[in-house]
């Protein structure tokens, strides 16, 4: 039994059901927000509070095209840096299961709290990431809409010429 826990496989395990439940609350976000809101008076006035901030962010963001350039440029920095935890983190679990490197005991135990420090700290980049993100596509869905309208507009006028 003791085995099957510093074996290869199980980190690797761990590492992916990590990065999926990742990717799993990124989406579940906004379902358990509405959920939440229903039961939770002050959850409610906290998602409320969120949306308006994030509703001026991409306000902000929708007339300053440098500032959309530096979002864009900061949120690949932060998945840069979160790859780069995520490989750390997968070294050190690396490390931990074959023994190589460490080899006593105490030492498998640093590399183990190590790996969920790296992990921790490539998560939270991740989201910092993906809350820079969803501002980006929340610009580029009112960019659509303002194009789409001017576009029908633009008809609008050369119809009327006719």
């Amino acid at each position: 039994m003791q085995t099957d826990f510093f074996s290869l496989s199980w980190f690797v395990s761990v590492v992916v059901v990590g990065i999926l439940i990742n990717l799993a609350s990124a989406y579940m976000k906004s379902p358990i927000d509405k959920l939440m809101s229903r039961y939770s008076a002050r959850w409610k006035a906290h998602a409320i509070k969120d949306k308006v901030q994030r509703d001026k962010e991409v306000n902000l963001l929708l007339y300053d095209s440098n500032l959309i350039t530096l979002t864009g440029i900061t949120e690949m920095r932060l998945r840069l840096r979160e790859i780069c935890y995520f490989a750390i983190a997968a070294f050190f679990a690396w490390s931990a299961s074959a023994g190589i490197v460490y080899v006593t005991r105490t030492q498998i135990t640093v590399a183990i709290g190590f790996f969920i420090i790296v992990l921790g700290v490539g998560l939270m980049h991740s989201n910092q990431a993906n809350r820079l993100s969803s501002l980006l596509s929340g610009v580029y869905i009112l960019e659509r809409g303002r194009a789409a309208k001017a576009v029908e507009k633009t008809e609008a006028l050369s119809s009327s010429d006719r």
